[in-house]
């Protein structure tokens, strides 16, 4: 059939069949878990760190301008046409509030409001960032409902040199557990956070193991199983001493971390912007907060602008969290890592609909019923003429002389011809009616 005779509709009428399983498909899964410990140690320099991959991934999230869904691609498994639904569950997470604060001006010098940063200053006439971290509890009650504290990012912005825009902010990292509710469609994740539950009494700064258990447990059909290293519960959540002590240590170096400051370097007469910067974090912060540049934000767009940084970097956390295998005990090969997952219940496969266009099929049916009618009309205007089929022989007696076929009587069936023919003898020879079959006898009649 012509690709022009039928219009496939399948992108704009789908059908959605629904085929409940009696059992969960454990081949179409999200990522999900109730632990984290993960940590290494750099031998060099003596201190345990995230591992390598961890530290890759959230160098990609604070460096590209995408929306992670690179990371989101890899949270789930679902055929591509068809629409998996999960079923409710939850996994450890990683959250974060921020607020703006009100900075302390002294001049042309301002300083950050919180008590834990005394010392945290930034010169307005050269200065754009100045950034550390604090790993103590914040003292106002602005937060609600913070959670097992991971470090509190304190920060002083200037947009611009020439306007001086400051901005002093404060955002708290805490761990959490999320409650999920999740469906692909067409390759694309759809997932919702239903609930968040968080161990607020948890205030200890100090390393030790955290749990978080939420009041509902969510562990249906999850492959998600309890740590024997800690007494088991179906709806505990955990994060070990050692790897929250390795993340707070990186995220506290002044080489690599949260911890440092920008300037502007650019002197009058430069055609281009200059900056000193101390390490990648800090660099990428001048990029996406927009400092520096010639329109100049203002302090609330600059706000926006930290949150969705500190957003994406609790995103990012998560996303390692949820993702990463986990090992009981690295060093024991018998104990394998595993992942967190949880499969799918339901899938939607769906039906793809075709519309006809009859217009374009007008032509090819036309020629076939003409084809059709030429064949009813021949089989009735021949239905007593003489047959001919399956013999040369046929087409040697159509083609004689009329003094040979006067001469050999009637030779119309093909009995007849098969009978006559054995003896015949025959070439061709001009006559008046054309190149004509004659036989030897009359040939020699002629003569």
């Amino acid at each position: 059939m012509s690709s022009l005779a039928v219009d496939t509709l399948a992108q704009n009428t789908v059908k959605i069949r629904h085929i409940p399983y009696v059992s969960y498909n454990s081949s179409f899964y999200i990522h999900g878990t109730d632990m984290y410990n993960f940590t290494d140690v750099y031998k060099r320099r003596e201190r345990p760190l995230p591992p390598r991959w961890i530290l890759a991934n959230l160098n990609y999230a604070i460096t590209t301008w995408d929306n992670l869904t690179t990371f989101q691609n890899n949270y789930w498994t679902c055929p591509p046409k068809a629409r998996c639904e999960y079923p409710a569950f939850q996994s450890l997470a990683v959250d974060v509030q921020c607020i703006p604060r009100g900075v302390e001006k002294n001049g042309s010098v301002v300083h950050h409001p919180s008590t834990e940063a005394t010392n945290l200053q930034l010169d307005l006439a050269e200065g754009l960032i100045n950034s550390t971290i604090s790993l103590e509890y914040p003292t106002t009650d602005e937060f609600v409902n913070l959670g097992p504290l991971i470090f509190r990012w304190l920060l002083l912005v200037n947009a611009d040199t020439q306007t001086h825009v400051p901005l002093a902010m404060e955002c708290a990292f805490y761990w959490t557990v999320h409650s999920y509710r999740a469906i692909v469609r067409n390759g694309t994740l759809n997932e919702n956070i239903t609930a968040t539950w968080t161990n607020t009494t948890d205030r200890d700064t100090t390393p030790h193991d955290i749990v978080i258990k939420p009041p509902n447990c969510l562990r249906e059909n999850s492959t998600i199983i309890e740590s024997p290293q800690l007494t088991p519960d179906n709806c505990s959540n955990y994060v070990l001493a050692d790897s929250h002590a390795s993340l707070q240590t990186y995220l506290t170096d002044e080489q690599g971390g949260f911890v440092g400051s920008a300037t502007n370097a650019t002197k009058s007469g430069d055609t281009e912007l200059y900056f000193n910067t101390p390490n990648l974090i800090i660099r990428t912060m001048l990029g996406y907060f927009y400092i520096g540049s010639i329109q100049t934000l203002s302090s609330k767009d600059l706000a926006g602008n930290v949150t969705n940084y500190a957003q994406r970097l609790a995103d990012t956390l998560t996303y390692c969290v949820r993702t990463a295998p986990r090992q009981f005990d690295p060093h024991n090969a018998s104990d394998p890592g595993i992942y967190g997952q949880t499969w799918a219940n339901v899938a939607w496969y769906p039906d793809d609909l075709y519309h006809i266009s009859w217009g374009y099929l007008v032509l090819p049916i036309a020629f076939v019923l003409c084809g059709a009618l030429f064949f009813a009309a021949t089989v009735v205007l021949t239905w007593r003429d003489t047959k001919w089929k399956s013999s040369m022989l046929a087409a040697m007696f159509h083609g004689l002389s009329p003094a040979d076929l006067n001469a050999m009587g009637n030779v119309d069936s093909y009995a007849d011809i098969r009978e006559v023919g054995q003896n015949v003898q025959a070439r061709l020879v001009s006559t008046e009616l054309g190149k004509k079959l004659m036989s030897r006898e009359a040939i020699m009649a002629m003569d």
